[in-house]
């Protein structure tokens, strides 16, 4: 038996050897030879010349062959060419492309313009002169554009006016030709009435993207959208409309809220150990320690024992309150700047419940 396995190894190492040494003469044969001296190699009985694996590779394949065709027949590629054919205005309107169109070759290429650097410094200066009144709704009602887009451009704003201050260089140059390339709209607006043309609605549309359902009712049974919400498990959209509307009429902060830097550490520890001991006896009183310290705004949470390698924040969904989670395992109600980061930024860390 040990004789067999040695000579069947020897037999697979010689096997493995010839495959390694067939595939390297492959890889590093020289070109073709030309036919009349490969009709001789094939008169004298020799093999013919091997074809290499790049020369395989250089080969043009047919669906190659095919495209290039397309793109050089008159009927394909020759088409769509507009800066190498005489076409009237209306012959680059009825083919849905225009001039300073980027990729010409794709007609299907429509894209909304954006507005233009003008606009977007209108934005900016009417929240700079009135955040109170000017707030994301009131300015995406006068240009006609969503909340989340005038939230975007008065953050790109107040950082490009940041790095002016710190000199640093911005490509502006580079945005002007990319507004000219893709034809930007400057949106000229009254401020004492809204924009009379739309471009998008104010807050995102809810996509189609639930499995159909049907629950067989009653016909004289009255059913609301609430027990809709309820079926389907979730939040009525009134509701959430209404809660969009408190947001966007706020005040809109581009920088985090300060804290009270006026009491000292020894202070702050001395509120926290007494926070820790009314935690401590409304367990014992047998209340729930989340609520009893919500009405009471205490900081500190809940002291547990399970310790973490990372700070992280836990939000609650049912009562979008905010707490964070300490490497030592305190859990804590998160403070202004904390809540402004996470509604600003994307945290590293971040678990719903």
């Amino acid at each position: 038996m040990y004789n067999i396995t040695k000579k069947t190894l020897n037999v697979n190492k010689k096997l493995s050897f010839s495959i390694f040494k067939f595939t390297q003469n492959q890889c590093f044969a020289s070109k073709p030879k030309k036919s009349s001296e490969s009709s001789e190699d094939s008169s004298d009985g020799k093999k013919k010349s091997d074809v290499s694996f790049r020369d395989l590779l250089e080969t043009d394949s047919v669906e190659k062959l095919e495209a290039d065709q397309w793109l050089k027949s008159p009927e394909g590629g020759l088409k769509y060419a507009l800066n190498t054919l005489k076409l009237s205005e209306n012959e680059r309107r009825d083919r849905y492309l225009r001039f300073n169109t980027p990729f010409p070759s794709n007609p299907f290429y429509k894209p909304i313009p954006p507005l233009s650097n003008e606009t977007r410094n209108k934005i900016y200066e009417l929240y700079v002169e009135n955040p109170v009144v000017y707030t994301t709704r009131k300015l995406g009602e006068l240009f006609g554009i969503s909340i989340i887009r005038v939230s975007a451009i008065l953050r790109l704003k107040a950082l490009e006016a940041e790095y002016a201050e710190k000199e640093i260089t911005i490509q502006n140059r580079f945005s002007e030709h990319m507004d000219n390339l893709l034809l930007a709209e400057t949106v000229n607006v009254d401020a004492k009435r809204s924009n009379a043309t739309k471009r998008e609605n104010l807050r995102p549309v809810i996509e189609d993207n639930l499995n159909p359902f049907f629950k067989l009712i009653e016909e004289e049974d009255n059913f609301t959208p609430d027990d809709a919400a309820h079926l389907l498990r979730k939040e009525p959209f009134a509701n959430v409309e209404i809660r969009l509307d408190k947001q966007a009429d706020k005040v809109f902060n581009l920088k985090p809220p300060v804290e009270d830097t006026s009491k000292t550490t020894e202070e702050k520890k001395s509120e926290q150990l007494d926070s820790k001991e009314k935690v401590e006896s409304a367990e014992v009183s047998g209340e729930v320690a989340g609520s009893a310290l919500q009405k009471e705004n205490f900081k500190i949470i809940k002291k547990s024992y399970t310790k973490s390698q990372h700070q992280f924040l836990v939000v609650d969904s049912s009562s979008k309150d905010m707490f964070v989670g300490e490497t030592d395992g305190t859990l804590r109600m998160a403070n202004k700047a904390e809540r402004w980061w996470k509604k600003n930024s994307k945290p590293t860390y971040l678990h719903n419940r």
